[in-house]
């Protein structure tokens, strides 16, 4: 009766065994078609082909119920969950059927869940929301709204159903998150005052611009990026009188370049912004004095996946110094991109704008726009008035320059933060110009 056993024919009779063996018993030792026939506790299960170990290769045997069995045959308690090799997997209602998810930063295996992170700036909540949401495909061109934290068609104008939530930051703009289980962006222009921010479980991918740069502009029209400042130690200053007193340039990832003043004997009392340290909160590019000259945007992106940018994606500069009072050039903006892997296969750039010159000149007087690349945005020229040149990756803003008039200093250059699982991302594509730093995601 051992060998029954160990075969998982305990229904068998004994006297059977011997008659087999002698060859007098007309009854086989085949006795299941279906785990129904299998009316023994301890073997359950009919191994009907022979397939599993317990069965000894033997077809039609009842047997204990083999631990490798899959769950299509034998399934599974709904709901139940493991995690194994870093793959978290969940037994459906049906009790037939899994679904495997990949733990990008781990599997907690004693609480049998996927590790996950906290996002810098409050961005926990959205990104804990977009686990309930579908995936969201952008159009082509999307315009987004800040300040109303709204998504419209660029070319329809219809409004592009995406959840969202405002998320408040202590001195400083508010963020406009919209989460979804993952986000496939190509263009977006964006305007409004506050920042910019994705959060998904899944992939974010930008295939093309995200466009937060500050604006063209006339004199006294500050058409800053989204979530800019000009308030603050990183606004530059202006000191003196307003017609032979160049601005300081706004500041960002380093100062902002000093404003020329013509009519003192101290010829630089006008300050850049200050540099910034911290990432918390986020804020854009500070404004350059006396803030015509807005800075560039802000974005954070917050993925448990991979942020993959693919296009010439994250563009944040400064603003342009004006003429007529010589104004100092905005800097660009910051970045923040959180996920366990990053790949940057296209470009970022946040150059600073470059500064105004004073006098009684046209256009000329004007400080260059950033653009899109590593070429420093030069300053305005006026009446031996020459505005600083605006920052980049490898250049600090300038200081302005003159033999009479003011001056205004550049705006400086932006910054970015790479959080990842290592501390280490793929990249960067042919245009980086920021200022960069890395840092690792503390799982929990």
């Amino acid at each position: 009766m051992e060998l029954i056993d160990n075969l998982g024919m305990g229904a068998i009779e004994k006297c059977c065994l011997v008659l087999v063996l002698v060859g007098g018993c007309t009854k086989t030792i085949s006795e299941c078609t279906k785990d129904s026939d299998c009316t023994n506790i301890v073997y359950p299960f009919c191994d009907a082909e022979g397939t599993y170990a317990a069965s000894g290769g033997v077809h039609n045997v009842c047997t204990i119920v083999p631990p490798d069995c899959s769950v299509e045959r034998c399934g599974c308690t709904p709901g139940a969950v493991t995690c194994t090799a870093d793959v978290l997997t969940t037994c459906q209602a049906d009790g037939k059927s899994v679904t495997s998810d990949p733990c990008a930063l781990g599997c907690d295996v004693g609480a049998y869940r996927c590790f996950t992170f906290k996002p810098t700036n409050g961005m926990d909540g959205p990104l804990t929301a977009s686990a309930q949401e579908p995936p969201v495909t952008l159009p082509a061109l999307v315009n987004i709204d800040t300040t109303a934290c709204k998504i419209r068609d660029g070319s329809t104008n219809v409004l592009v159903t995406v959840g969202s939530l405002l998320v408040s930051q202590l001195n400083a703009p508010a963020i406009c998150a919209f989460y979804a289980s993952s986000f496939d962006i190509t263009d977006a222009t964006v305007t409004g005052t506050n920042v910019l921010g994705f959060a998904a479980v899944g992939d974010i991918t930008i295939r093309g611009t995200i466009d937060e740069a500050a604006k063209h502009r006339v004199q006294g029209n500050l058409n800053a990026g989204p979530g800019a400042v000009s308030t603050g130690d990183c606004v530059g200053v202006q000191s003196g009188g307003p017609i032979k007193t160049g601005g300081g340039g706004g500041g960002n990832a380093t100062a902002g370049g000093d404003g020329y003043n013509g009519g003192v004997s101290v010829p630089y009392p006008s300050a850049g912004g200050l540099a910034q340290q911290n990432f918390t909160p986020v804020f854009g590019g500070c404004a350059g004095a006396p803030t015509t000259a807005g800075g560039g945007g802000a974005l954070q992106l917050d993925s448990l996946s991979d942020v993959h940018i693919a296009g010439t994606a994250l563009l944040a500069f400064g603003g342009q110094g004006s003429e007529g009072v010589g104004a100092g050039g905005g800097a660009g903006g910051t970045i923040i991109i959180e996920a366990p892997t990053i790949e940057i296969a296209g470009g970022i750039a946040a150059n600073g704008g470059g500064g105004g010159a004073n006098g009684s000149c046209t256009d000329g007087a004007f400080g260059a726009p950033a653009t899109n690349d590593g070429v420093a945005a030069a300053g305005g020229a006026c009446n031996g008035a020459t505005g600083g040149a605006g920052g980049t990756a490898t250049t600090v803003a300038d200081r302005g320059h003159s033999t009479a008039n003011g001056a205004g200093g550049g705006g400086s250059v932006g910054r970015i933060l790479i959080r990842t699982s290592n501390g280490e991302f793929t990249g960067p594509g042919s245009l980086f110009s920021i200022v960069k730093t890395t840092d690792t995601l503390v799982k929990h």
